[in-house]
Order: C-alpha cells, then structure tokens, then sequence
C-alpha cells in the first residue's frame, strides 16, 4: 500500500493513491494466480478491514462472483489486549477470503455427531378415546382439547419427541410448517389445542403431534417430531464462517525458530485451512506472500502427521530483506533441526465424541498407537491426550531450550529479478 510520496511525506489515509497503487499491485498477483490455480483449486487471502471491501471486489472480477466461497472472520487477539490505546476501536478480527477456480471444487465440511437423542424428551398422553374429528386437505385430523391431553417432559429415550416451534423460515422449509400454514394457522385463536396428523414425518410414529399457541402473548405453534427413522451417526455440516484462533496468534512469534513479529500467522491456522482446501495429501500449495515462510512449515508438519507429499511453494519480494533473514532461514530450519527459544504446543489428533466411539474406541487407539509411539515422541519432549469440549486431542510439546528434529527434504532456493 502507498503510504509515501515520492518527497517523503505521507500519504492521507483517504487519499485515492494509497489503495490504488496497491490494488494495481495485487491485481497482478491474483491474476496470475488464478491462472495457476488447479481446477477443483482454491485461494485464501488474510486481509484486515481497512482494504477488505476493495478486495472483495477487485476478486470478483478475477476469480468471478459466482467462485466466492465466504468470508471468514477470524479472532487474532483478545479483546482486553489492546495494542495501541489511542485508536477509536480495537481490532481483534481479520478477514479470510475464499475463492475457489470453478466450481469442480466442492465444498469440504465438518463431520458432526448425530446420534444424540439429547432433545427427545416429551412423551404425549391422549387422555379421551373420542376426539374430535376434522377433515384438513386429504387427512382425517383429531383434535385433542385442552383438558383431553397431558405432555409429560422427563429424560430422553428413543420413543419420545422433540418439540419444534414452528417460525421463520420452516413455516415453509418442511411438511410440518406447510401444513401448519396451510390449515392451523387459522385455529391459533383456539389456545393449547393439540393435532394429532396422520402420515406425516420420517420417524416411526407414523403421525405427527401439532400444538397451538398458549396465548395471545405467543405468535407461534409447534409440533413434535420423533427421532427419524435412518438417522445417521454422524452427518456433514457446514463450517461455520467465524474462527477463533486468538491463542494460536498470541503465540505465534517464536513458531519455526525464527522472530516475525509483523502479520506471521500461526501453522495451526494454515493447516485448518489446508483441511478445508483439499483432501488431496499429494497437492501443490503456493503462498505468494510467504512472509516467515508459515506455510511451508505447515506443510511439513501436516505431511509428518498424515504421511502426505505435499509440496510448497514460496514466493516473496524480499522487502527489508525478509527472504534473506526470515523465510529462507526458517525453511533451512525446519529441514536440519533447530532449538525451539519458547514452548510449542502442535496438535497431532483430534476427534469429536459421540456414544459411538465412546463404546467403541478403535479410532482413538489407533491414534494412540500411532502419536505415543517412539518416533513421535522423538520429536516432541512430551505428547499429552486431553478431553475438552467434547472432543479427543493429542498433542505433542517442544519445551523452550529443545532440540528440534528436523524434518528432511529438500529446498530449491530463486532469487529472480523484478518485472
């Protein structure tokens, strides 16, 4: 970004120069890169707020409106570590585009536990053998007055319902809220009135429990769904767009062997993004911003982890001499073997727990077998497993003062001339 003039003098932040000249830079870079890129490829780019709507725009036209994936927003600090007091606010988030080349590129999303009947909890007592009777489109309705029923709530069992309140967007997204619209919404005024619907729902009730509203106070009636027949252990669902990362960038600094103390990110970030990126452990990942050489780091640690082949490619323009006495010096680290100036915390494995592999464990002995053997306790002064959140971790930890091992490989080093 321009930030002088040729005289010296700076250049106002409003100014149109200052985010042209850069935008004029990136336009290359990003245009080149998206000629490289892999069909089924995709691009991050870490931006802060001051040029992210510029790039947002400048990469539609590159990579076309209809490749953008997202934007993430990621948490890089604390809210109470305040840098410099004297700014109006305190930016503690960054932005992550994410643009893919076409769209043989598909989504890779998170595998969430399904087996859960947590909010099964409502059994349903019909209290009269003689109902109402009303026809509603094609289906023979009974109607269960308010005196007529009794909804128990106790712990949860496979034979019990979830209760769904029927708004937004499922007053049309599913059967249930179209019936709902479609003839309930006109007998709200009749409060705690139950419906008892016949053939409708993927459970094994076969029918489904409506209830109106309680009154006047509540806009909305609900209905109650029993645990769906062929429901899935685990399911994929989306990632969400919000990253929190704020420990792993306040303990960035000293990762590699080497001190960068300006935007250097951490290899547990770049590796989250290779996880979402591509299930290919053969790719070729190139970082036109190399900066400490982050990148090329996390794709040795990860191929050491999973056994993969990836290969990196750095490129950078060697301001202030960054090439010369960061990212070459890291990368030549990373290959022989260092000494580690603070402790490191790599996570090796990590799995989220569900009844499924608490009963059966294989997965998480095998993951032991495999990171609490010799040659990774080699590497690491220690490899810890911990349970939090729900999820299974091992994690290996370089005490400051330690030896590094080094990974092997090879580096091929270019200094081209400038065009």
């Amino acid at each position: 970004m321009l930030e002088k003039f040729p005289d010296g003098s700076d250049v106002p932040k409003e100014h149109a120069l200052r985010h042209s000249d850069w935008l004029s830079f990136m336009y290359k870079r990003l245009n080149l890169a998206q000629k490289l890129l892999k069909p089924e490829g995709v691009i991050f780019i870490s931006i802060n707020e001051e040029v992210y709507a510029q790039l947002k725009l400048l990469c539609d036209r590159i990579f076309q409106g209809t490749n953008y994936m997202t934007s993430f927003t990621v948490k890089v600090r604390h809210e109470d570590r305040i840098l410099k007091g004297d700014k109006d606010f305190h930016e503690t988030t960054e932005q992550l585009l994410m643009y893919r080349k076409s769209p043989e590129f598909k989504a890779i999303k998170r595998l969430q536990d399904n087996t859960s009947i947590d909010k099964y909890v409502f059994a349903i007592e019909e209290l009269t053998d003689k109902p109402e009777k009303i026809r509603m489109g094609s289906k023979d309705v009974l109607v269960f007055k308010p005196n007529e029923y009794r909804i128990v709530r106790s712990e949860p069992f496979i034979e019990k319902f979830q209760k769904i309140n029927i708004r937004g967007s499922l007053k049309e997204g599913n059967s249930s809220g179209r019936f709902h619209m479609q003839h309930l919404e006109a007998r709200n005024h009749l409060f705690n009135y139950l419906y008892k619907v016949p053939d409708m729902g993927d459970d094994a009730c076969g029918h489904r429990y409506f209830l109106s509203r309680k009154s006047e106070d509540q806009h909305n009636g609900s209905y109650f769904q029993g645990v769906p027949i062929g429901k899935d252990d685990i399911k994929e669902v989306p990632y969400p767009n919000f990253l929190d990362f704020e420990e792993a960038f306040n303990n960035v600094g000293y990762e590699g062997g080497v001190e960068f103390r300006n935007g250097k990110k951490p290899v547990d970030f770049i590796k989250f993004l290779f996880s979402i990126g591509s299930t290919n452990k053969n790719a070729v990942i190139l970082d036109f911003f190399a900066g400490s050489g982050s990148t090329g780091h996390a794709v040795m640690e990860q191929n050491n982890i999973d056994g993969g082949r990836r290969q990196v490619i750095l490129c950078t323009n060697n301001e202030n001499n960054i090439a010369n006495e960061v990212t070459y010096p890291r990368i030549k680290n990373l290959i022989t073997g260092y000494i580690q100036t603070k402790n490191h915390k790599v996570i090796l494995y990590e799995l989220l727990l569900n009844p499924i592999n608490l009963s059966d464990n294989t997965a998480i002995l095998a993951a032991k077998e495999k990171f609490l053997s010799d040659a990774f306790k080699e590497r690491y002064d220690e490899v810890h497993e911990e349970v939090r959140k729900n999820q299974y971790s091992l994690f290996g930890m370089i005490k400051k003062s330690s030896a590094v091992k080094g990974y092997g490989g090879s580096l091929k080093y270019y200094q081209t001339a400038f065009v």
